[in-house]
């Protein structure tokens, strides 16, 4: 990150602490993480979707010299721990009462998704402010005859549509797509969403600000997390066999990915997400 050579001097939080500004000191620049948000726990030959990748903010701040200033920490979202159940949120990351960075979105679950999506799990939205979609006409022809389009799309969770197959053409469209990248400052990567261990769709989580990968899943199996400050978990394969979801390392803000279960009443737990970070960067006087 260029910004840092701007500066002399920064302190590194790994856990929630305070960061007391040096003398002669009156600015400083603070990049925070929020905790990346679970995936989903999963049961029946269900696989679950990837939670979202913490929001990640980069504010330069006006500080008193002497002064000290709370560094809180998000804690990751916990993964979903009984049959279609939704991961967690994850926490919030402050700085004093500056700078705030939102937890990502937990992977939603099956039961609480829209008619209009296919019976699957979807991908928990970036922490921060995720990009919006909506429903449009594919092909007239197409049964159900709409479609998920992601427009300003930073951050959003991906989705797997209904299947909607053309009356005229033959043509079926599935209508899948991975999580959304995120924008400093704006919202983290989205969650993969579910592939419910069938097909070859790809269903990685959305990248991070700084680029940082979401989670990727090679062939069918359980959505990824999404990227923050580090990358989301990647989603188990479905070769694999039944399983708990991979969880997202500490201070990256990644989402954690959903389980996958083959078959039978077991349930498999969700992936947590990873723990907030914070950088301050400061100049010495």
């Amino acid at each position: 990150m260029s910004f840092v050579q701007t500066y002399n001097k920064s302190q590194a939080f790994t856990s929630s602490g305070t960061w007391t500004a040096p003398a002669g000191v009156t600015v400083a620049t603070v990049m925070i993480v929020g905790g990346g948000g679970g995936g989903n726990g999963v049961s029946l030959g269900n696989s679950g979707a990837g939670g979202g990748g913490g929001q990640v903010m980069l504010v330069t701040v006006p500080v008193t010299a002497g002064s000290g200033y709370t560094v809180t920490l998000g804690s990751g979202g916990a993964g979903g721990s009984t049959a279609a159940s939704a991961g967690s949120a994850g926490g919030t990351s402050s700085f004093g009462t500056l700078v705030y960075a939102l937890g990502g979105g937990g992977a939603i679950a099956a039961t609480a998704a829209p008619a209009y999506y296919n019976n699957t799990y979807c991908g928990g939205n970036g922490g921060g402010n995720p990009g919006i979609a909506v429903i449009t006409s594919l092909d007239a022809a197409a049964t159900p005859a709409y479609y998920f389009v992601p427009l300003i799309a930073a951050g959003l969770g991906g989705r797997l549509m209904n299947q909607a197959t053309s009356s005229t053409t033959g043509t079926t469209y599935t209508g899948s797509f991975d999580g959304s990248p995120g924008i400093v400052n704006v919202a983290g990567g989205g969650g993969g969403a579910a592939n419910g261990g069938s097909g070859g769709a790809i269903n990685s989580g959305g990248a991070g600000p700084f680029g940082a990968p979401g989670g990727t899943v090679a062939t069918a199996g359980s959505g990824s997390g999404g990227g923050s400050y580090g990358a989301g978990a990647n989603g188990r394969l479905a070769s694999a066999g039944s399983g708990n979801g991979n969880s997202a390392s500490a201070n990256t803000g990644g989402g954690g990915s959903g389980a996958h279960s083959v078959s039978g009443s077991t349930v498999y737990t969700g992936g947590s997400g990873g723990s907030g970070y914070c950088v301050v960067y400061w100049n010495a006087a």
